[in-house]
């Protein structure tokens, strides 16, 4: 019973604070008198993606895939009461389009609160996104929301959020405010490791099951899982999770210092037994080497079996943002305990980190728009690790300018981790007719060694088309 405690009792507040949505939204409707104690704002978009492959280099692969968007944001002011309930609906339309055309309609709840305003203090209670740190799509201390990884990184972070049920408390002082954020209840970010051209391991099960290989080879890939740990929905207390964050501003600078206890909430694959070691081994660098090794082990029941892992995070950070000039400057770093990686023989270990990173973005005479950012990651008490160097560096750039008045903008952006020679790019152009309408047209371009983080898509290069219209 204690199993299903916490996701009840999420699915009843939710429900409470829908319905009283439903009660003020009726009382709108009944009169004048009515729509003059309560103010409501409300805004929404309609956009939908279509995303083609630039290759066709494997029958696996999806060639055409949509993503439709429906959003309606509302939001309830009263004007007797300190009182401001958010509502924020969204529907979703997904199509893989090919041999097996697969459809998805999804309705989601996607923030459901209700915030109590003083001129001191707010209390934000319900389902809803936080955003803290002050780089641009880059997850250094924006830690609070999971992320979901469904399309990989083709949406920005923001899109990405995963809003999730939390208290937030905020204390305005004279040169300074304090936030604390409480989330009762722990929800990881959504990654697919194996059956789509976006999961960590692709389509890797798919190749071994329709090859020429001996069925005893593929009922050991077969057999591989990847399993969701129970406890989370059985430990509310224990999996609470937190942080605070003060903030001010000193001769321009606004500054930030945070401590949050959040889990890794991105899995990192643990073994159960030795030769689940190997098991990870063969998923991250398929090789036929790798694939003999693992088979030589005659592995069976938890050999086969991999637990999605989410390390406790202890994280202590600073952040800045201030202008120099025309030019503006931004910052984050952050020192974060035991955060999961895997040894150069696959097994699991937990390593404290620390992570840094450093924009600066500027507007010319001639309206073109850049941002560059450099991000070092440090290991501590460093040992071989796979696929993480002790030191790494990484650098995006934004770059962008109008055009025919600012109907037209072109963008580009990038991002190159030296340390492992891998890179990724976002070429767009943009058409806004209205200021409601707008069409995009845009590609990714992936390109690296097949175990690096873009280098694992590199043949999922994508064109792709964007309709936006907003109301």
């Amino acid at each position: 019973m204690m199993r299903y405690l916490a996701s009840d009792i999420f699915k009843k507040i939710s429900i409470y604070i829908l319905t009283v949505s439903l009660v003020i939204s009726g009382k709108i409707i009944e009169g004048e008198d009515r729509k003059e104690s309560i103010e409501w704002e409300k805004r929404g978009e309609v956009f939908m993606r279509v995303y083609q492959d630039t290759i066709e280099d494997s029958r696996y692969e999806t060639n055409q895939e949509i993503d439709s968007r429906f959003k309606w944001k509302n939001k309830f002011k009263f004007r007797s009461f300190p009182i401001i309930l958010g509502i924020n609906l969204e529907a979703r339309y997904q199509a893989l389009v090919g041999e097996d055309t697969e459809k998805d309609l999804d309705l989601l709840l996607k923030e459901a609160y209700l915030k109590f305003t003083k001129p001191s203090y707010s209390l934000k209670i319900g389902r809803q996104t936080v955003t803290w740190g002050k780089l641009d799509d880059i997850i250094v201390l924006d830690r609070v929301n999971p992320q979901e990884y469904k399309w990989f990184i083709l949406w920005d972070k923001q899109e990405r959020k995963i809003p999730v049920f939390m208290a937030k408390y905020d204390y305005y002082g004279n040169n300074y405010q304090i936030e604390t954020v409480i989330v009762p209840f722990f929800k990881p970010s959504y990654v697919r490791f194996f059956g789509s051209d976006w999961a960590v391991f692709g389509h890797l099960k798919e190749v071994i099951e329709d090859g020429s290989y001996s069925q005893s080879i593929k009922n050991i890939i077969k057999s591989i899982k990847v399993h969701e740990k129970d406890r989370f929905s059985e430990q509310v207390l224990e999996n609470m999770q937190g942080g605070i964050r003060v903030k001010g501003t000193f001769k321009g600078i606004d500054w930030s210092i945070y401590y949050m206890y959040f889990y890794n909430d991105t899995p990192t694959l643990r073994e159960r037994t030795s030769k689940g070691n190997t098991v990870k081994k063969f998923l991250y660098i398929p090789t036929n080497s790798n694939l003999s090794q693992l088979v030589a082990q005659n592995p069976s029941g938890d050999d086969l079996i991999l637990d999605r892992e989410y390390s406790r995070l202890h994280i202590i950070g600073v952040d800045f943002e201030t202008v120099a000039g025309n030019y503006g400057l931004r910052g984050e770093l952050g020192f974060f305990y035991n955060k999961p990686f895997l040894r150069e023989n696959f097994s699991y270990i937990e390593k404290n980190t620390l992570c840094a990173g450093i924009g600066i973005d500027h507007t010319t005479s001639g309206n073109l728009y850049w941002n560059l950012q450099f991000i070092e990651d440090i290991v501590f008490s460093y040992e071989n690790l796979f696929s993480q160097e002790e030191y790494s560096h990484q650098i995006t750039s934004t770059f962008s300018k109008d055009f025919l008045r600012g109907k037209l903008t072109f963008g580009v952006d990038s991002s190159y981790r030296i340390s492992y020679h891998d890179w990724m790019v976002n070429p767009n152009f943009t058409y806004n007719f209205n200021g409601r309408l707008s069409i995009l047209v845009g590609g990714f371009i992936f390109e690296g060694a097949s175990t690096t983080l873009f280098g694992r898509y590199a043949k999922k290069d994508v064109i792709y088309f964007q309709t936006t219209y907003k109301f």
